[in-house]
């Protein structure tokens, strides 16, 4: 059976990809919010390209990037563990694509306790290492380097070098003032790591937007190759 594109549909066995096959539903993903916080988690997201964003809401309105899930892993996570209530906002952050399952079906694959059950268990504790490094990176590191952080994260889910993101939408993500993305970005765009225009980012430099970024990055990325390989 062809790859789906999904890193953790792909790596099930062929029987149970072909039972998921018809069940899936691809579709195209703009910048949206998908699920909104409190609301009902009617779909399971699997992206194939693209970026969704979990974000926690605040009480001034504001809602701060906690975890982000690209092709490797699924977005409403908390169906897994018989919850359909969203705690947090889903958002689609890059435009893309992803793989839907319904919610009543996703409960009834992982009720088999079989294959799928166990990926997600093992992709739930590559989340929840994603999410405490995160909050150390807020606390700990600078805006140049959250930044770079970040910017590498789109860059992996775009899975392009020129992906549409706003400087407002970035400091959303990432819980600051406009003007203090505005003047970061300014400086990695001078270093030629970067370039952008109104809406659009271009990676010119990966490697050195990697020496840029925190360990943070590469925490993630070594953290998701000792639990799933």
């Amino acid at each position: 059976m062809a790859a789906s594109g999904n890193a953790l549909l792909d790596r099930l066995p062929g029987d149970d990809r072909a039972r998921l096959a018809p069940l899936l539903t691809r579709m195209s993903l703009g910048h949206e919010t998908l699920v909104e916080p409190t609301a009902r988690i009617r779909y399971a997201y699997f992206p194939v390209r693209g970026l969704i964003s979990i974000m926690a809401p605040l009480e001034d309105g504001r809602s701060i990037l906690v975890a982000t899930v690209g092709s490797e892993g699924m977005a409403g996570l908390t169906l897994l563990f018989g919850s359909s209530t969203a705690r947090h906002g889903i958002v689609s952050e890059i435009a893309g694509e992803s793989l839907l399952l319904a919610a009543s079906a996703f409960a009834e694959e992982v009720g088999r306790g079989g294959a799928l059950r166990t990926e997600l268990e093992r992709y739930s504790l590559v989340l929840m290492a994603q999410i405490a490094q995160t909050a150390a990176c807020n606390a700990a590191h600078v805006m140049r380097q959250r930044l770079a952080h970040l910017l590498l994260l789109c860059h992996d889910g775009a899975q392009v070098d020129t992906f549409g993101m706003t400087q407002e939408f970035l400091a959303g993500m990432l819980g600051v003032q406009r003007p203090g993305i505005s003047h970061t970005a300014d400086t990695l765009r001078a270093e030629g790591l970067i370039a952008y225009r109104r809406g659009t980012i271009q990676v010119l430099d990966r490697r050195a937007l990697e020496s840029a970024s925190c360990e943070c990055y590469a925490v993630g990325q070594a953290e998701y190759g000792r639990i799933l390989g």
